[in-house]
């Protein structure tokens, strides 16, 4: 929720300013319309516009709001911004990425295990993990994929000549991580995995 960048608003500020006008005088012509109604003083149909137009301009007044909220980007998760992209002078398209925020709170870590031993890997296992830079953490296997990393490779290997060479080759599995408060991983840091299988 808290506000990552904000884009120039002034145009939608007077949109929204211009649609509560029109929403309080169409709601004040609706009062009037309502009680000349009750008095017999004021057609069915008339009154029936009247309504329709007040509720006309609550609507236009609620797609003004939202197009002035889509003027700020706000994080939608906890985290950390790793990758700042936009900057102030910026045109950002629809779709086009501004920050990258890690959610610290959900993070997780890849592992690539030996198709020769992924066999005994199954999902709840527990994981002890070794940082790198220092200080061990906890997990559980929560995901093993149908595929070898290299299918997933930018330019996978083909052997179309038929000259094969056979290779080991690796499982991509999910680690989740037990809560650790006391201890933020960086994206892309590397960790050494050991996977209680029995």
């Amino acid at each position: 929720g808290q506000v990552l960048a904000e884009m120039d608003h002034s145009t939608y500020q007077a949109q929204l300013g211009k649609a509560q006008a029109r929403a309080v005088l169409a709601q004040a012509d609706f009062k009037r319309a309502d009680r000349l109604y009750k008095q017999g003083g004021l057609s069915e149909r008339d009154y029936q516009a009247s309504q329709a137009n007040a509720q006309a301009a609550q609507a236009d007044l609620q797609l003004a709001q939202q197009s002035l909220d889509h003027t700020f980007l706000m994080s939608p998760v906890d985290g950390l911004v790793v990758e700042k992209i936009a900057v102030v002078g910026n045109i950002l398209g629809p779709g086009q990425v501004a920050f990258i925020v890690a959610d610290v709170d959900h993070a997780w870590v890849a592992a690539n295990i030996q198709e020769t031993s992924v066999g005994d890997v199954k999902p709840g296992q527990p994981v002890q993990i070794g940082v790198d830079e220092g200080g061990k953490l906890t997990g559980h296997v929560s995901e093993i994929t149908s595929a070898t990393a290299s299918q997933f490779a930018l330019l996978p290997a083909e052997n179309a000549s038929g000259n094969y060479i056979k290779l080991v080759q690796r499982i991509p599995i999910k680690v989740a991580l037990d809560p650790h408060p006391d201890r933020i991983l960086k994206a892309g840091q590397s960790v050494e995995v050991r996977i209680k299988v029995h």
